[in-house]
C-alpha cells in the first residue's frame, strides 16, 4: 500500500515540523495553488479519520499492541493501549440528593441560557435596569469576538 509521498515509514515530531514548514514555505512563496493544497489536506484528514475510526483497523492495532505490550518503533514512537472515554453511571448510587442536584443544575443552565439570550439583545450603548433591592444598573451586551478561518466540504 502506498501512502502519500510526503509520509515516510518513520517520522519524529521534529521531522514532521520541518516537513510542514518546508511545505508551507513552498506553497506560500512558490506560487503553488493554495486552495488545491487545502482540499488535499482536508481529504487526507478525512481519510485518516475514517481509518482510525474503523473498528476492524482498531481491533487489528490493539491485537498487535497486545503482542508487544508496549511498542516502540525504530524512530522512537511509542504505541500502547489505553483506556479512553471513561464514563460513570451515577443513577445506581442511591444517593438521595443526587437527583435534586441534577434538577438544580438543569434549572441553573436554563436560567443562564435565558439571560445570555436576553443580553445578546441589549443595545451597544447599554440599558438601564433595576435589580433586586431597587438599585439602577447599566448593563451592556456581551463582547463578541471571532476568528476568520475557512471550511472545506468534501464531495
Amino acid at each position: 500500500m502506498n501512502l502519500p509521498s510526503l509520509i515516510k515509514d518513520t517520522f519524529t515530531k521534529k521531522e514532521i515540523q520541518e516537513v510542514a514548514l518546508n511545505v508551507i514555505t513552498e506553497i506560500t512563496e512558490g506560487g503553488k495553488p493554495v486552495l488545491e493544497v487545502v482540499e488535499k489536506i482536508a481529504a487526507t484528514e478525512e481519510l485518516i479519520k475514517q481509518i482510525k475510526a474503523n473498528s476492524l483497523f482498531k481491533e487489528a492495532a490493539l491485537a498487535e499492541i497486545e503482542k508487544h505490550k508496549k511498542y516502540t518503533s525504530p524512530s522512537g514512537t511509542k504505541i500502547e493501549a489505553m483506556e479512553a472515554g471513561t464514563t460513570y453511571d451515577y443513577t445506581k448510587c442511591n444517593y438521595p440528593k443526587y437527583l435534586d442536584y441534577l434538577l438544580d443544575l438543569e434549572d441553573a443552565k436554563h436560567q443562564i441560557n435565558e439571560r445570555q439570550t436576553f443580553l445578546k439583545t441589549v443595545p451597544k450603548e447599554g440599558l438601564d435596569i433595576i435589580v433586586e433591592g431597587g438599585e439602577l444598573v447599566k448593563i451592556f451586551p456581551p463582547t463578541k469576538t471571532s476568528t476568520t478561518t475557512y471550511k472545506v466540504s468534501l464531495k
